[in-house]
């Protein structure tokens, strides 16, 4: 239940700095049946580990999860559901709270509240970030965001990014959709790794889906 934001499929979080490309995953991944993927979706890849930071002496945690699918819905249809900030707590799973601060052009500053709040049990990360939409000549847009600030330092990284492709399956026109996210975990309390690597496949898969049906209901409207 403490997977809270590592997963989560927001744009509003990334690294302490704004990283290179080499950061985030665009492109179709190698090998991609897309037909296949039209069926059902697949995690690319998942990893979670733990550290310590030479510098700081510091326990931490790091990984990354990878996953991609295809979808009978439009590019454009999916961009306008990630950019639709303040509608995060009602399209995406463990949103609490979310604003737009500031657009500048293709630049997109946001603050996000993620994560879990029951009685007797709390635990919510609040961010601050920026991302940034770029479209291709070939009609795919990719969406890469980076950390601006993080309430309560409870984070030392996070890098995110998403990729829309318009493609052909079976003669129908639909959107191969390519989701990364690269979370680090300051002082993370015992157990949290453990609770990541159960639920962090189906996490990812959870916060694509999201986004397809929320795209498709908008779309049909």
């Amino acid at each position: 239940m403490v997977l809270l934001l590592v997963f989560v499929s927001s744009v509003l979080f990334a690294g302490a700095q704004e990283a290179s490309l080499e950061e985030f995953q665009y492109g179709i991944a190698p090998g991609s049946d897309l037909e296949a993927l039209a069926r059902r979706g697949r995690v690319l890849g998942s990893k979670n580990f733990m550290f310590t930071d030479e510098a700081s002496g510091e326990r931490r945690l790091s990984g990354y999860g990878e996953y991609h699918a295809v979808y009978p819905a439009t590019v454009d249809d999916l961009l306008s559901v990630l950019l639709d900030i303040p509608a995060y707590p009602d399209v995406l799973p463990m949103i609490l709270e979310s604003s737009l601060l500031e657009t500048r052009g293709n630049h997109y500053v946001s603050r996000v509240s993620s994560g879990i709040s029951l009685p007797g049990f709390k635990q919510i990360y609040t961010v601050t970030s920026e991302a940034i939409v770029e479209r291709f000549p070939d009609g795919s847009i990719g969406l890469r965001s980076f950390l601006l600030y993080c309430e309560d330092d409870k984070l030392y990284e996070h890098y995110l990014s998403w990729y829309l492709e318009p493609v052909r399956v079976n003669d129908q026109a639909m959107t191969y959709v390519r989701y990364f996210n690269r979370p680090g975990i300051r002082k993370p309390f015992p157990g949290l790794i453990i609770i990541i690597r159960l639920f962090a496949d189906s996490n990812l898969r959870d916060q694509v889906e999201s986004l397809a049906k929320e795209a498709l209901r908008r779309s049909a409207d």
